[in-house]
């Protein structure tokens, strides 16, 4: 049941929206740019949050709890599976990142791409409402050492939004005589073989989502396995502006079709 729950928050408040792997945009050209076939694409990412010194911490309007409580409860991982088409050199997909629908378009050649990406949070700007949106958009560079190997260099800008966990975990109540004590109590109560009680709670803890603007640099590789299958990892840093902390990115990515 509790797991329900928190996938119906997690609906609710928007899930994640960070930058989608600018590797696997340029590898879905690359792998159909003499085609008109549709690319399928998944990647799993690590996210790591480097915590600033109190007076950074100051200075951006936070506290030591504020990180603890938020940033410090992002979840640390994040899958996205996407689908996306290319006719000529513009592209468009669509993807799912951790239960957030999200819309990918851009650019992309042998050698240089850019792409934009944000989700439903877009129609802020048709109620007036733009802070309410996320999204962003990534260029990159690329050459081809050979032919089935890709590097690339890229640089993007995000307004992000990611999700923390917050609430209480399950708890015991202990009593002695119908009156509340402490765990060591109870323990010596239990030794004592004395009318001693220990009743559970079980404690919610629910996803919320925050957002911060992020500007970063990244570098990928993408190698061609097959003709139908390519694989690649992805390595991002960015400097998140809203919370003045380094961010890393680490993704694994797959691209069939």
């Amino acid at each position: 049941m509790k797991v329900l729950v928190m996938l119906a928050v997690l609906l609710l408040v928007g899930c994640t929206m960070r930058p989608p792997p600018a590797g696997l945009f340029m590898a879905s050209y690359q792998s159909q740019k003499d085609s008109s076939k549709f690319q399928t694409a998944a990647s799993i990412t690590k996210y790591v949050a480097i915590k600033p010194d109190s007076l950074t911490m100051a200075k951006a309007g936070y506290d030591v709890g504020d990180w603890n409580e938020v940033v410090e409860q992002d979840y640390a991982f994040d899958y996205t599976a996407s689908i996306s088409r290319f006719i000529g050199h513009w592209g468009i997909g669509l993807g799912i990142q951790f239960l957030d629908p999200y819309i990918t378009t851009g650019f992309a050649s042998d050698h240089f791409g850019v792409m934009g990406w944000t989700d439903w949070s877009v129609l802020g700007l048709c109620f007036g409402v733009p802070d309410f949106m996320v999204g962003g958009v990534s260029i990159m560079e690329q050459i081809s050492p050979t032919p089935r190997l890709q590097l690339g260099l890229t640089q993007f800008a995000s307004r992000t939004r990611a999700y923390y966990v917050a609430g209480t975990d399950d708890f015991f109540i202990y009593t002695k005589d119908g009156e509340p004590i402490n765990e060591s109590e109870y323990n010596s109560c239990m030794a004592e073989s004395a009318d001693c009680e220990r009743e559970k709670v079980n404690g919610l803890r629910e996803p919320y989502s925050y957002r911060f603007i992020e500007y970063g640099i990244g570098a990928y590789m993408m190698y061609e396995i097959n003709s139908l299958v390519r694989m690649g990892i992805e390595f991002k840093y960015s400097y998140d502006v809203t919370y003045k902390a380094s961010r890393l990115a680490f993704s694994l990515n797959l691209l069939a079709g």
